[in-house]
């Protein structure tokens, strides 16, 4: 809880260029309080794509770039539904995700959190922890806790976004407005020039 008050207020003070880092911090403080591998935040569109994926790791990816990997597609489908999916061990997992998985092997997840939020009436992203390769409960009370900074960090992502359009808005009308000022002077020269014409070719005939 105190977390997501730290991380509610951090997020509301962070500048333009720095939401990507500011995230990234605080996915890994989630990670460290939560005492998992790694920790990821994904964005997820209406269809159930991966967009944008901030990672424990580093500053702000795109899956779509190759640069990171996101959630696994099983994973996917059941966040953007808006199932909290979590995974103690390895014989919980799903049979569509036990394909990539070995006993013994040095990859793959034995135990996972998956935790989704909701924006205007979608899932709108998810905050996904990795447990790595040992066994562990995810108790109720930390879901509920973790829900609550999934939805901070939406809000926080939402609105720098949100505040990018606008600010491009405002160039673009300040662009706008700027050629209708130059398009202005242009027209009343034209016009004071078609009016000397005119003058010069009545003095020409008087």
């Amino acid at each position: 809880t105190q977390l997501a008050v730290s991380l509610s207020g951090q997020l509301t003070r962070v500048h333009e260029d720095g939401i990507a880092q500011v995230i990234a911090e605080a996915l890994r403080r989630v990670a460290a309080a939560t005492r998992v591998d790694g920790c990821q935040f994904v964005e997820l569109d209406e269809s159930g794509t991966v967009g944008q994926v901030f990672t424990s790791a580093g500053p702000a990816l795109n899956d779509r770039q190759g640069q990171v990997p996101g959630p696994d597609p099983w994973l996917v489908a059941r966040l953007t539904s808006g199932e909290v999916v979590a995974v103690s061990q390895p014989e919980d997992l799903p049979r569509e995700a036990m394909s990539g998985w070995e006993p013994g092997s040095q990859t793959g997840t034995c135990s996972l959190l998956g935790v989704p939020t909701s924006l205007g009436g979608r899932v709108s992203s998810a905050l996904v922890l990795d447990g790595g390769r040992r066994s562990r409960r995810w108790p109720q009370a930390l879901i509920e806790r973790l829900q609550l900074v999934t939805q901070i960090l939406s809000a926080a992502v939402q609105r720098h976004r949100h505040e990018n359009v606008l600010r491009a808005n405002v160039v673009e009308i300040e662009r706008l407005n700027a050629r209708l000022q130059a398009d202005n002077v242009y027209l009343k020269e034209e016009i004071k020039s078609y009016n000397d014409f005119d003058d010069i070719v009545g003095d020409s005939h008087s």
